[in-house]
């Protein structure tokens, strides 16, 4: 009844949890992969999924690409690093899904291999399981999101999806810049310039919404440092903007 898609791209070291999580609910499981470079396939296909190679479309794109390649109509879509446990995975294999209703999922997330309790990343519930021909990925390329979605009930499950975010700050420094890019490539494209208060306050606010409004302060060490590498995001969206638009003016 469910197909699972997942994008890939270099997941060697997580695709075997995620995939092992979901045997139990699908026999048809979808592996997307933009060209990576380690074992990736070699451990999605030794799960039994079909891995389909394609070249990077953007987020919503390349997740729409792997919805037309699935079995069924209703589709569990997760990350390379996320997966469920027991009590979901019992949990939808006793579902009975409707075309009016989108499934979320309750989200535990995990950084540097601390479970996060406060921070943006505090538990949270997420949209996971829907009806392909009722609801798709937007087109675009970073924070992606199903759409229509406003006409449909949403749905909590019992049970969590673990995501394991970043195992060090390295990564986490290289998937925001990875992130501010697209988003300043994203302004240029949309004609979006971040105001003069965004400019000064943007980056303050970041860190004041992570570590103070979301209780981050309570994470320790850890808590600081997601709330500062999310401040720096803000900032660095702004100085690529400028700097692509520059590009652009200069043609």
């Amino acid at each position: 009844m469910y197909s699972v898609v997942v994008i890939t791209f270099n997941e060697a070291d997580q695709i075997g949890n995620c995939l092992k999580s979901v045997q139990k609910i699908s026999d048809d499981l979808i592996v997307v992969d933009s060209g990576s470079t380690d074992n990736t396939v070699q451990v999605a296909t030794s799960c039994g999924a079909r891995v389909i190679q394609t070249e990077w479309k953007g987020y919503g794109p390349t997740k729409n690409f792997g919805c037309d390649q699935a079995k069924y109509d209703w589709i569990i879509c997760l990350d390379a690093d996320e997966s469920f446990d027991e009590q979901l995975q019992s949990e939808i294999q006793k579902l009975s899904p409707k075309e009016d209703e989108l499934y979320l999922v309750q989200f535990h997330n995990f950084y540097c291999g601390q479970r996060l309790r406060f921070t943006e990343w505090k538990p949270m519930h997420k949209i996971r399981i829907f009806n392909k021909m009722v609801c798709r990925w937007n087109d675009k390329e970073v924070h992606e999101a199903l759409e229509p979605i406003d006409h449909l009930t949403q749905v909590k499950l019992k049970g969590k999806c673990l995501h394991y975010s970043y195992v060090d700050e390295k990564e986490h420094k290289e998937k925001t810049e990875k992130y501010a890019i697209l988003s300043a490539k994203r302004w240029i494209q949309e004609d979006v310039n971040p105001g003069l208060l965004k400019r000064i306050f943007g980056p303050s606010l970041r860190f004041v919404k992570s570590y103070i409004l979301n209780l981050g302060f309570l994470e320790g060490k850890i808590g600081f440092r997601i709330a500062s590498i999310n401040a720096y995001s803000v900032r660095r969206k702004i100085q690529l903007f400028d700097e692509y638009k520059k590009e652009d003016n200069g043609k």
